[in-house]
C-alpha cells in the first residue's frame, strides 16, 4: 500500500462526522496529494449540503447493488466496507453497479471485485482503492484513479485523463479521442514483448485518436488499433504494436527498453520512433509474415537499436550516435547511420535505397540488394564494407576517411546476372574489390573479370567487363597493363 485517502460524507446532528472513509491508495507523492485535495473540495460540498452522499456497505456482499438518486446535479457514491456508524465491516466484495445521475465522484474502497457503469457525467472522478478489482466502463469525461491490481477500465465518451497505480497490472482500453493513460509498475508481467496473450506489466489498448499514453512499467503492451495521431512516451519497458492509423512514439531518456511492432498481417500503418534513450531499441515493420503495407520514420539517437521499415516504403531510418541496424522495406527508402561503430545497413531487392555511412560511423557493413538500384555512400572511418548483390545497377561511394573499403559482389552465371555498378573513390592497393568472395557461391566460382576497358571524358576511370555481362565502373583509377595483367593472372576475382 503506498498510501490513504480521505473522504468525509457529511455531519451528524451531534457534529460528529458521518461516512468517513479512509481509502488504501496505490498512489504516492504529488499525485496522492492532488487526489486529497479532490475529495477535500467533494467533502466540502457534502458538508455543506450542497452535494449528494451515498455510501454502499458492499463487504462481503455479491451481485447487483443500487443507490438511490440525490436531488442535486453532484455527489459523492461510495462502495465501502464500514457501515453508517463508520464500523468497518469483514468479507470481500463481488458487485455490479449503474452509477445514477446526481454522482460525479465515485469511491470504491470496498475490497474484492466491483463491476461498475458510469452515468455518462462530465468532469467525472472515479477513485479505486488499493485492495479493490474494478471493472469500470465509462462515458463523458473526467479522471480515473485505479488504485488496485487488475482492474479493467473501458473509456468511451469524450476526453478522459487515466492513471494507474504504482503497482501496475492495469488494462485500459480506449474508444475515446483525446484521453490521456498513464501506467507504471511490475504488475504481473511475466511474458515476452512480442506475445500479446502473454501476461504484462499493464495493457493500454487504443482505437481511438489524440491518444497521448505514458507508458512506465516494467513491460507494457500499447496497442493500437486503427487509430490515429497517437503519442506514446515508453519511460520504462514497453511493446507498442499498431495497426493502422499513424502514430508517434518516443523513448525516453529513462526508459530500459522500448520495441515497437507495426504493418501486422491485418492492417498497415505508420510510426514516427524517437529513440530519446541510451538504451537500444527495436522497431518491427516488415517481420510479420505478409505483413501489410506500412512506412516508418525512425531516429536511433544515443542509444542506437535495430529498425525495421514497413513494406509500404517510403522509410526514413536515420541513426544518431548509437550503433544501429537498418533495414529497408517496400520502395523508396533512405537510411543513414550518423555515428557510431558496427552499424549494418540493408537493402531490399527493388526497394531503390539511398544509404549512407556518416563521418562519424566506424566499421560500417553497406548491404545492397540483388536487382536493386541503390545509392550507397560512406564517408566513415575504420572499416567499410560494401555488399552488392547480383543483376543490381549501384551507385558506390567509398570513405577516403575509411583504413580500407571493401566492395564484394555476389555474382552468378544464371539470369540474375549483368547490370552497372558505379564505384567512386576507388583507391587502388589500399581498398578492395572481391568477386565471389571465399565460401560463397562455389558453383559460381566461374565469374571473373574478361576485360578492361579505359573511360575518357569528364568521368574517367576503368570499366571492368565480367564474364557474366556485368559491368564495373572504377571512377578516377587507371589501372596500367601491369596491374591488369596481374589482377587476371590471379584469376580475375580481387583487385
Amino acid at each position: 500500500m503506498s498510501g490513504s485517502l480521505t473522504v468525509i460524507g457529511g455531519q451528524s446532528s451531534t457534529g460528529g462526522l458521518t461516512g468517513l472513509v479512509t481509502i488504501p491508495s496505490g498512489f504516492t507523492g504529488s499525485v496522492l496529494s492532488s487526489l486529497q485535495s479532490l475529495l477535500i473540495s467533494a467533502s466540502g460540498a457534502v458538508s455543506a449540503n450542497a452535494a449528494n452522499f451515498e455510501k454502499l456497505d458492499v463487504a462481503g456482499q455479491s451481485g447487483a447493488q443500487s443507490a438511490t438518486v440525490g436531488s442535486f446535479s453532484t455527489g459523492v457514491l461510495v462502495l465501502a466496507n464500514s457501515d453508517s456508524t463508520n464500523a468497518s465491516t469483514a468479507g470481500s466484495a463481488n458487485v455490479s453497479l449503474n452509477v445514477p445521475t446526481g454522482y460525479n465522484t465515485l469511491i470504491v474502497e470496498a475490497p474484492g471485485s466491483e463491476t461498475i457503469s458510469g452515468n455518462g457525467a462530465s468532469n467525472f472522478l472515479g477513485i479505486f482503492g488499493a485492495n479493490s478489482t474494478v471493472n469500470f466502463t465509462g462515458g463523458g469525461s473526467g479522471s480515473i484513479f485505479g488504485g488496485g491490481p487488475g482492474d479493467f477500465l473501458e473509456m468511451n465518451g469524450g476526453s478522459w485523463s487515466v492513471f494507474g497505480s504504482s503497482s501496475g497490472d492495469e488494462t485500459v482500453n480506449v474508444g475515446a479521442n483525446n484521453i490521456f493513460v498513464s501506467v507504471s509498475g511490475a504488475g504481473n508481467a511475466t511474458g515476452n514483448e512480442e506475445d500479446t496473450a502473454s501476461a504484462h506489466s499493464n495493457v493500454v489498448g487504443l482505437s481511438g485518436a489524440n491518444a497521448t499514453v505514458s507508458s512506465n512499467g516494467t513491460n507494457d503492451l500499447i496497442a493500437s488499433y486503427g487509430g490515429s495521431a497517437d503519442i506514446v512516451s515508453v519511460n520504462g519497458s514497453a511493446a507498442v504494436l499498431i495497426t493502422g492509423g499513424s502514430d508517434t512514439v518516443y523513448a525516453t531518456a529513462a526508459s530500459t527498453a522500448a520495441k515497437a511492432f507495426f504493418s501486422s498481417q491485418t492492417a498497415g500503418g505508420t510510426i514516427d520512433f524517437i529513440n530519446m534513450s541510451t538504451t537500444a531499441a527495436s522497431v518491427l515493420g516488415s517481420s510479420f509474415t505478409n505483413a501489410a503495407a506500412g512506412s516508418a520514420t525512425i531516429f536511433g539517437g544515443a542509444g542506437g537499436g535495430y529498425y525495421q521499415g514497413g513494406n509500404g516504403g517510403n522509410n526514413s531510418l536515420v541513426g544518431g550516435t548509437g550503433a544501429v541496424t537498418l533495414i529497408a522495406a517496400g520502395i523508396g527508402n533512405m537510411l543513414s547511420a550518423a555515428g557510431g561503430s558496427n552499424d549494418a545497413l540493408f537493402a531490399v531487392a527493388g526497394g531503390s535505397a539511398t544509404m549512407i555511412a556518416g563521418a562519424g560511423t566506424s566499421n560500417v557493413n553497406l548491404v545492397g540488394a540483388y536487382g536493386d538500384n541503390d545509392s550507397i555512400l560512406s564517408s566513415g572511418s575504420g572499416y567499410q564494407a560494401f555488399f552488392i548483390g547480383a543483376d543490381s545497377s549501384e551507385t558506390l561511394t567509398g570513405s577516403m576517411a575509411a583504413s580500407s573499403n571493401s566492395y564484394l559482389l555476389f555474382q552468378n552465371t544464371g539470369s540474375l546476372s549483368g547490370g552497372l555498378d558505379v564505384i567512386t573513390n576507388f583507391r587502388y592497393g589500399t581498398d578492395h574489390l572481391f568477386i565471389n568472395p571465399t565460401g560463397y557461391a562455389q558453383s559460381q566460382s566461374g565469374v571473373s573479370i574478361a576485360a578492361f576497358d579505359p573511360i575518357s571524358g569528364s568521368q574517367s576511370g576503368t570499366l571492368l567487363q565480367l564474364n557474366n555481362g556485368t559491368l564495373i565502373k572504377l571512377l578516377g583509377v587507371s589501372l596500367t597493363g601491369a596491374e591488369q595483367s596481374s589482377i587476371l593472372s590471379g584469376g580475375g576475382i580481387t583487385i
